[in-house]
């Protein structure tokens, strides 16, 4: 994981982001002061990298997912929406 600070905005780099002349799985968000980039493997079925621009809140959970190489199964939208919490990621009892 890389994170530094570019033009006064936070930076976060992890995993696989380069992604040209890849079969991988990319989408991309870009808002006011803000840019999100989420790859997936072919089998949709791992995050493999992400990059983050401005809102870097909650990055340690992406990092997390990427590292533990989790099944992504039902939370891949929230990922996308990054809308990832740490209840998403608790193992049930």
């Amino acid at each position: 994981m890389t994170i530094f600070q570019v033009a006064d905005e936070p930076f976060v780099s992890m995993g696989t982001v380069h992604t040209a002349g890849t079969a991988l799985e990319v989408h991309r968000h870009t808002a006011q002061g803000a840019y999100r980039k989420m790859v997936f493997n072919r089998d949709d079925t791992r995050l493999v990298g992400a990059v983050f621009i401005g809102n870097i809140r909650n990055v340690g959970l992406y990092r997390y997912v990427i590292r533990e190489k989790m099944s992504i199964g039902t939370i891949k939208g929230l990922i996308i929406d990054h809308r990832l919490h740490y209840g998403h990621l608790m193992i049930p009892g």
